[in-house]
């Protein structure tokens, strides 16, 4: 905002915007990478909030994209026309795809540019993105399952009503 990063909280966060995430930091909306402290745009993540895995997965930003390292060039890169189209949220963390249209060319988008939600930095300093899907549109959200009704016998039951 104005030039300045500021921190907001996860129910703020709104598809488009650009968030900096920092080394530790939980991941709090999928999002895709734009650049990283990294020259070539490689963020660390680890992932085990959703698949249990622990060991770090390198992410990738777009060629295109991984030199905004800084608030100035990523307004100017804001102002030449960045619009991304991606696929309809979905609760399958390994199938997405979309595409990053920037100058009038198109270049596609795959898993290696997505974090999602519940993800958490390592190894990086700190990494550019953008926000594709937040809240129970994320893949984590659509993941939750609902709370299972816990099963009791009629004997239980009856036994309860003479005790209690």
């Amino acid at each position: 905002k104005d030039g300045e990063w500021i921190k907001v909280p996860s129910r703020d966060i709104r598809p488009g915007d650009f968030l900096c995430l920092k080394r530790g930091e939980s991941v709090k909306a999928d999002v895709i990478v734009i650049s990283s402290e990294d020259p070539d745009g490689t963020v660390f993540i680890e992932t085990s909030q959703l698949d249990g895995e622990s060991n770090v997965k390198p992410k990738k930003s777009r060629p295109e994209t991984c030199y905004i390292d800084n608030v100035d060039l990523l307004q100017k890169a804001i102002s030449s026309d960045i619009t991304l189209t991606v696929d309809p949220p979905s609760d399958k963390l390994y199938r997405w795809q979309g595409i990053m249209h920037l100058r009038d060319e198109a270049h596609p988008l795959a898993l290696k540019q997505a974090i999602w939600r519940g993800s958490s930095i390592r190894k990086t300093e700190w990494a550019i993105c953008v926000s594709i899907y937040v809240g129970p549109f994320t893949k984590q959200g659509m993941n939750l399952k609902a709370r299972t009704v816990r099963k009791i016998s009629s004997l239980l039951v009856k036994l309860n009503a003479l005790i209690g």
